[in-house]
């Protein structure tokens, strides 16, 4: 399977400094990056989007990968290229995830885990977890692209109050998801 490994966030006001926060060495497979070259450019090499007009809305801070977006609203993307590698059949992907403000519909957070093109502000086809949505029932989802509805629904509001936590997410050969999270 091959697919990229994506962080996408959609960014509030007053929010440029500290969106999503990802600390790598929860990343495991045939992608690794621990973030603390504070380079972007290679060893892997991420796409990103530049909306704020700088060329990444993404730095690597002390082994940290940040947003550096506009203070505005905008959707900000980073992502890389990579093969999938299998684990007894399955396919595993590992991160740490804080962003301490509420999510929401217009403040929610897109990890793509796979995608069919680099650039995520582009019509893509993939899987995506989402967190934040309107109301206060924000969780954890799972989602194919080409679908509305998920499919796996967090049945608790893990993340109404704010986002702190690992997150896992395992495949089978065969197509069964689970979604895992720690706090």
């Amino acid at each position: 399977m091959r697919g990229r490994v994506s962080f996408y966030a959609f960014v509030i006001p007053l929010l440029a400094l500290f969106v999503v926060a990802i600390d790598s060495s929860h990343v495991h497979g045939q992608i690794l990056d621990d973030f603390e070259d504070g380079n972007l450019t290679e060893s892997p090499t991420w796409a990103t989007s530049a909306v704020s007009g700088n060329t990444s809305d993404f730095v690597s801070d002390q082994g940290v990968l940040r947003s550096a977006g506009p203070s505005l609203s905008a959707e900000i993307w980073i992502s890389t290229s990579g093969q999938f590698v299998t684990v007894e059949d399955h396919y595993i992907w590992e991160f740490k995830i804080n962003y301490p403000q509420p999510p929401s519909s217009s403040n929610q957070i897109k990890i793509y885990l796979s995608s069919t093109k680099e650039n995520l502000s582009e019509d893509v086809e993939g899987y995506y977890l989402l967190l934040g949505e309107s109301g206060s029932n924000d969780g954890i989802d799972l989602y194919k692209t080409s679908s509305s509805d998920p499919i796996i629904v967090d049945p608790a509001s893990s993340v109404s109050d704010g986002i702190d936590l690992s997150i896992r997410v395992t495949r089978t050969g065969d197509g069964f998801w689970k979604v895992y999270k720690d706090a």
